[in-house]
């Protein structure tokens, strides 16, 4: 969701669209809890409808318990940082069926490869660790940036080689898996 501002006498798109009624000259009520989008209000609609920015209305509607949800997680998060765990903070695709997942503790960022089957297999509300990947699936040590490459990102073909001997159960072990160095980085009890 987004807002809409209507055109001033310059030619300016500033004026903020009331969310109820469509009239410019509104202005933002925060969410009581901090959880939801502001809603826009012109004066008249506040008047008429001071239910919308009311506490009782914003609790009723479950903003209170997913903030505090969310600010508990978060508070998890960090807490595993701070104590050198390794926390899913980003992924980005980079061919067909491959994913490149950023993992990130207090003072570094690490990168896998996994194929998307794996990087789907825990869901992106989770709180999600390397040693949590590697139940469902093989992962190989990527950079901890992304690499870009003609305006899109890419991954160097012995990696995928790699990836596709792996979920090639016809091939059988292939030695480019090894020789190359992209092996699954071991479970540790902190990753």
């Amino acid at each position: 969701m987004g807002y809409i501002y209507a055109q001033d006498s310059k030619g300016r798109f500033n004026k903020l669209v009331c969310d109820k009624c469509g009239q410019a000259g509104a202005r933002k009520y925060r969410c009581p809890f901090e959880y939801c989008q502001p809603i826009a209000l012109c004066p008249t609609c506040r008047k008429m409808h001071p239910e919308l920015v009311s506490r009782k209305t914003h609790r009723d509607a479950g903003c209170e318990k997913l903030h505090i949800e969310f600010t508990t997680k978060m508070d998890k998060e960090k807490d595993m940082r701070e104590h050198g765990i390794y926390i899913r903070c980003s992924a980005m695709g980079v061919n067909d069926g491959l994913v490149h997942v950023l993992f990130k503790n207090k003072d570094h960022i690490i990168g896998y490869y996994m194929d998307t089957e794996t990087y789907h297999a825990i869901p992106l509300g989770e709180i999600a660790m390397p040693s949590d990947y590697l139940k469902h699936g093989p992962m190989y040590d990527a950079p901890s940036d992304y690499v870009w490459g003609d305006n899109k990102p890419t991954v160097s073909r012995s990696v995928l080689v790699a990836l596709q001997c792996v979920k090639d159960a016809s091939l059988g072990p292939n030695p480019v898996n090894f020789s190359l160095g992209y092996k699954p980085r071991p479970a540790s009890s902190n990753a």
